[in-house]
């Protein structure tokens, strides 16, 4: 009996000296991401450092994480003894920038700040207000996203994004093309029109002045 005591005092003398032990203090923290969304000054509020991490919980960071940063699509957080945590930030791409300010917008609506690369520009509506961290919840914005991230994958070069008359879209190329789309119609449909006509060997894109996609049969205007 005493010595099953006496192993479990070491046990617990043992177990205090590592939770209390300087050498398993959170001294370093390496946060990885594809795109700008939580700065290492933002993540001092959490105060991760100086936590023993043996005992530090990760699951619980990551949720707080993720519910304070929109951006942030997935976290994961790796233990690196004795004193090292790395955070990987997995945010969704930027697809369009906001004229005149440095912000982005994904593809499913959340702005963030530091607009990233050679990004298409869109002209928001009047009433469409954009802040950082917020999501865009205006219908006809959303399916310009939409319309954008489609054309990716397509021979037509997005480089502005405009909103006309009933709300319908207006995306100009790099050519100078401009494609109108509908916000009655579905996306996909739009784009796998657009591509369709592009593709025809007959019709040269630097002639094209005009792609209206919003009728049942797309017109073009020539230059």
């Amino acid at each position: 009996m005493l010595k099953v005591l006496a192993g479990v005092v070491v046990v617990v003398v043992v177990a205090v000296s590592l939770a209390i032990s300087p050498v398993f203090k959170i001294s370093k923290i390496d946060l990885n991401q594809n795109q700008s969304c939580i700065s290492d000054e933002k993540l001092k509020n959490y105060q991760v450092t100086d936590q023993n991490i043996l005992l530090f919980k990760t699951v619980q960071l990551q949720g707080k994480l993720k519910a304070d940063f929109n951006c942030a699509k997935e976290v994961k957080i790796k233990k690196f003894f004795p004193k090292k945590l790395q955070i990987e930030v997995q945010t969704s791409e930027q697809i369009v920038k906001i004229d005149g300010t440095g912000l982005a917008i994904t593809r499913d609506g959340q702005i963030s700040s530091n607009a990233l690369g050679n990004l298409p520009t869109i002209f928001l509506p009047s009433q469409t207000t954009a802040q950082d961290g917020q999501k865009i919840t205006d219908s006809a914005v959303r399916i310009a996203l939409e319309v954008v991230a489609l054309l990716q994958k397509s021979d037509f070069s997005a480089q502005n994004i405009r909103f006309i008359e009933n709300g319908d879209i207006a995306v100009y190329d790099t050519n100078g093309t401009i494609a109108l789309f509908s916000t009655q119609k579905d996306a996909n449909v739009q784009v796998d029109s657009l591509q369709a006509l592009l593709a025809k060997a007959k019709i040269d894109p630097l002639k094209i002045a005009k792609i209206d996609l919003r009728f049942d049969k797309p017109t073009i205007v020539n230059k």
